[in-house]
């Protein structure tokens, strides 16, 4: 059954107001049953505040304009090209959907080879003057003979593509115009935050593997459009287990330690400061039973426009960039353990004699390499403190020059010990 309840009233042609077509509609039980190809159902699927917009010549007049047209024809000239991507545009602003709901999505296929894909529920909620659009997928079910993935949930929300149908428009309206001269950069559209949660497959070929993800969220910092001026990333809960080929040494590696699966998360930050041109940024990773690390720093005289529009510069930027302040932190929840003990088995050692037998060949390589420098002895002794006793490490490095250190300032110094010297250092080992 088809309940729809209209609210509806003209407006003058080529109208910036939108007329509304239906304060709310509802479809049930909808099926597609092709002879060849996958079918399809749908248990409801609900609209509201359905509007249009009407434009001169209407809407009819527009889609056959755009129909006849063949962009990649011979014949079209800058001018039709433009004029044709300007009709797409007109044609994407004449409706406006407040909000979308699809309830009980199935698809499957019709060959002995069965995949069929389930969807408990699709929401989408138009962008208004406060927020962007949302789209969310609830319930995701995927099944094949050899295999499964489910997904509690996907969105994308506050996302806006009116910024980029506003700039190419204002762009192409423009005399002499080109199609070409339009930056890609410059009409990104506003996008939100992106968020996956409670995912994971199983796999029956070649051997039984189960593997997923909590959640995965990345959030762009770009509420006008264009080249995001932040970016997050944070993934909790990556899990699975180590691969068994002889070929991977790192797995390998792991296996031999104890490690039969992995627990691993992740966050990193990028912050770009355009007046300063400064890039600031973070990265942590942490495993379930392994230890942590993360990083900080701070880079100066980097342009986010040079790198952006000019990518081919990058090696050009890096050269003028200079590194500000910079954190490193280490932190061991059981990995460095299983080093120790694995090391000791192998040497008949005992595990005090394989910590104290790492700690002198550090200090002594260390001292060869850094010198004998006050700042560079300290480092040392910091670092063979964390090998005694591996809990935590931690250094921080401070540029003594407010401009950071550039390569050219690494170039200069006759030994590593004098590249230290450039900033004030701090350690510290628990």
């Amino acid at each position: 059954p088809l309940f729809i309840r209209v609210s509806y009233g003209r407006k003058s042609m080529a109208s910036d107001v939108f007329a509304q077509a239906y304060t709310s509609a509802t479809v049930e039980n909808i099926a597609f049953s092709p002879a060849t190809g996958p079918s399809a159902t749908i248990a409801s699927l609900s609209a509201k505040n359905v509007r249009f917009k009407e434009i001169d010549g209407g809407v009819l007049t527009l889609v056959e304009r755009i129909s006849n047209r063949n962009f990649d024809a011979p014949e079209m000239s800058d001018a039709d090209k433009i004029a044709l991507v300007l009709d797409y545009l007109t044609l994407t602003e004449t409706i406006s959907i407040g909000s979308l709901d699809i309830v009980g999505f199935g698809l499957k296929s019709p060959d002995e080879n069965e995949v069929s894909i389930n969807v408990g529920r699709i929401a989408f909620a138009g962008a208004t003057n406060e927020a962007g659009a949302t789209l969310r997928m609830e319930g995701l079910d995927v099944s094949a003979p050899d295999g499964k993935v489910k997904i509690g949930s996907i969105s994308q929300t506050g996302f806006d593509i009116s910024p980029t149908l506003d700039k190419i428009r204002a762009e192409l309206s423009e005399a002499g115009a080109k199609l070409e001269d339009i930056e890609l950069q410059n009409v990104m559209p506003v996008l939100g935050q992106f968020e996956l949660r409670d995912a994971a497959f199983e796999t029956s070929q070649p051997a039984p593997v189960k593997a997923g993800v909590r959640s995965i969220a990345i959030v762009f910092d770009n509420p006008d459009g264009g080249v995001p001026v932040g970016l997050k990333w944070t993934l909790d809960g990556l899990f699975g287990p180590f691969p068994t080929d002889p070929n991977d040494e790192i797995s390998q590696t792991m296996i031999s330690l104890g490690y039969r699966d992995f627990d691993l998360s992740s966050t990193a930050e990028l912050l770009w400061n355009t007046p300063r041109t400064e890039l600031s940024g973070n990265l942590a990773v942490s495993g379930a039973n392994m230890g942590s690390l993360s990083a900080t720093a701070q880079i100066g005289g980097v342009s986010q426009d040079q790198l952006i529009t000019n990518p081919s510069s990058a090696l050009i930027t890096a050269m003028a960039a200079t590194l500000k302040a910079a954190t490193i932190e280490i932190e061991n929840r059981g990995l460095a353990e299983r080093l120790i003990d694995q090391d000791a088995v192998k040497t008949k050692r005992s595990p005090e004699q394989v910590k104290k037998a790492y700690a002198s060949v550090a200090a002594a390589s260390l001292q060869l390499y850094l010198g004998a420098n006050e700042t560079a002895m300290r480092l040392t002794r910091s670092i063979v403190r964390f090998i005694e006793n591996p809990t935590k490490f931690s250094i921080t490095a401070q540029s003594k020059n407010k401009a950071g250190v550039g390569i050219a300032d690494t170039t200069l110094a006759e030994e590593p010990g004098a590249i230290i010297d450039l900033f004030d250092i701090t350690t510290s080992s628990d």
